[in-house]
């Protein structure tokens, strides 16, 4: 003998598993599990919905990310925040090296000539005319 969960009556059991007396029990608690199922769906989704929203860290407006790790809300906010990065990552560099000894930084080949030779013997001839000129190691 067990005992129906969802109205209380006795009844005999036809297998282990059984756990309503009859069809109509076991519907009906079907129904109010559907329905607990789908309010705890719905208060995860607003939990979820507040977990996707951000705020642009260049533009401060507030958006949806499409995943976690995400600060911007455009790729247009991300080019913009990165050329701030750069700008300022260049100026840091260029005033740490400057208090070191100014000229010392700027050596040869820091003006354009780069390891590689250029194909077209003018063009190298003309880069390193300008070079000299900038070392002020030739007259113009």
């Amino acid at each position: 003998m067990a005992f129906c969960k969802l109205c209380g009556r006795e009844f005999v059991k036809t297998s282990n598993s059984q756990k309503y007396c009859c069809d109509e029990c076991r519907a009906e608690a079907k129904k109010l599990q559907n329905k607990v199922n789908s309010r705890k769906s719905y208060i995860l989704s607003l939990k979820n919905k507040a977990r996707k929203i951000g705020i642009c860290e260049y533009c401060k407006k507030p958006f949806i990310k499409s995943h976690g790790n995400q600060k911007y809300c455009s790729n247009e906010c991300t080019y913009h925040k990165r050329l701030e990065q750069n700008s300022d990552a260049r100026m840091k560099s260029y005033h740490r090296h400057k208090k070191r000894g100014g000229d010392k930084f700027y050596g040869v080949g820091s003006g354009g000539l780069g390891p590689h030779m250029n194909d077209d013997p003018e063009i190298e001839y003309l880069k390193i005319q300008k070079e000299k000129q900038r070392l002020k190691l030739a007259a113009k």
